[in-house]
This record gives C-alpha cells, structure tokens and sequence, in this order.
C-alpha cells in the first residue's frame, strides 16, 4: 500500500469517526493507517497520531486488544520497553488466545531475567479461560525448553484432557520424557502421535531425537530429512542434519 492510498484511507475514517464518535473501529483503523505510514517514512507526529487514536479507541472498547498492540508499537520507537511490554500485556489479558503475543511478552522477561512474570500472567489467563488450549500447550513448551520436563508434562496433560488427540501436547509429553531418560515411554508417546497423523512434521523431529539417542544414526537421519521434506524451514532438523554430516565428515577424516 503506497502512501497516497493510506492518506485517502485515513481520511475515510476521519470523516467516520465525525459520524460516528463512539465506534472504537473508527478510531483504531486510523491508528492502523499511520501505523502503516509509519513503516513507509517513519515520523514523530505519525507517531503521535497511532497513539491518540489508539487511546480513543481503547476509551470507547477497553478490551480492543489490536489497540494496546498499536501503542506497544509507539512506546516501542520511543525506546519506551517498559511501557512497551505493559500494552502487550494489556492486549493478551484482552485477547489471551494471541499465543504470538504471549510468547513475545515471555521473551522479554526471559531477557530480563524474570521469567516467573510471564507465568504468572499466563496461569491467571489460563484460570480465566481453562479451554485455552493453545496457551496452556505453550506454557509446556517453554516449561520444556527451560528443562523442567516434569511441569511440561503437567500442562501438555491438561491440554490431553481436553482434546486427546492435540499432536502439540503428545509430542511435547515424548520430548520430555526423553529429557528424563525414558526412552521406551517417549518412543510409545512418538508412535501415538503417528496414528494420529504421520505427516505433522514435530512427531519426526522427536522420533529423531528418540533415535540419536539411541544411538541409531542412520534412522535418526532419516528422520529429520523426512521431518523437512514435510517442512522445509524447520530450523531443528536443519541443525541436527548438519550436525550429522560433519560427524561423518570427521569420521571419514579419522578413517583416511
């Protein structure tokens, strides 16, 4: 979209915003239209204009979570992180199932050391909303990549008991018992999995990892090529593959 197109645009929803005062989508779509000038030329009363029609559209509709998304934008370009991080947190108490969001909001405080914030906002959210399944999935997720397998298992179950076929959960329940040396029971959990689907590309991933395990290089392999021809951006079994290559590279080396 060029800039005359977002200038006709905004002065649309101006003109509707006079015909209609109390429509927070009025105010929030102009937000959106110099948001969008933003990333074209950048300027401090663009800048400013995101910001006052984003807090007009957050008066009338305090739940419009696309809003405080814009004004974490603004706070953002100012330098303003904190602030910054507060709006997205205001726009996933109003919309907790934006997982990107949760997700950005958990790397901030993992960065700042303070990870114990992030999941304290999430298990109220989940409290509030205990169908949420693709925020309590993610709680495991990070759970798991903190090597806390046992409280990743706790939430993937939960997502279980809900939906017994969520590939997200079994997958993350086999990845963290192969965390804690349980090589038989993730293999089980893996191969659940495949009944349920044989082409979701993470179940691959982890039957690779079952297999590197044990020691089985040549199956692992295999594994983590069927893994990207299912997923050609998969950036887990493009580092294990060339980790892979260069072991036989250095094997072959030795040989020599």
């Amino acid at each position: 979209i060029n800039r005359d197109t977002l200038l006709k645009a905004i002065n649309i929803f101006e003109k509707g915003k006079k015909v209609d005062p109390y429509n927070a989508d009025n105010f929030y779509m102009v937000s959106r239209a110099y948001l969008m000038l933003c990333n074209l030329e950048e300027k401090e009363n663009m800048l400013s204009s995101v910001e006052s029609n984003s807090l007009n559209a957050i008066k009338i509709d305090p739940y419009y979570a696309e809003a405080y998304q814009n004004l974490a934008y603004v706070y953002e370009r100012r330098g303003k992180l904190e602030e910054a991080i507060k709006m997205n947190e205001k726009a996933f108490i109003a919309n907790p199932t934006l997982t990107d969001l949760a997700l950005l909001i958990y790397r901030y405080y993992e960065h700042h050391g303070k990870v114990e914030n992030a999941f304290k906002l999430f298990d109220a959210s989940v409290k509030l909303y205990p169908e949420n399944k693709k925020l309590i999935a993610l709680i495991g997720d990070l759970y798991l990549e903190l090597d806390q397998p046992d409280k990743a298992i706790d939430y993937y179950n939960k997502v279980l008991e809900k939906d017994s076929q969520n590939l997200q959960a079994i997958v993350g329940i086999g990845m963290s018992l192969l965390r804690k040396n349980d090589l038989d029971g993730a293999f089980k959990k893996f191969q659940e999995g495949m009944l349920v689907d044989p082409l979701y590309p993470a179940l691959h991933n982890g039957l690779g990892a079952y297999y590197l395990r044990k020691g089985d290089l040549k199956r692992a392999k295999q594994e983590f090529e069927q893994t990207l021809s299912l997923d050609s951006n998969n950036n887990m079994a493009k580092r294990i593959l060339q980790q892979l290559k260069w072991k036989v590279y250095m094997k072959k080396i030795k040989v020599d």
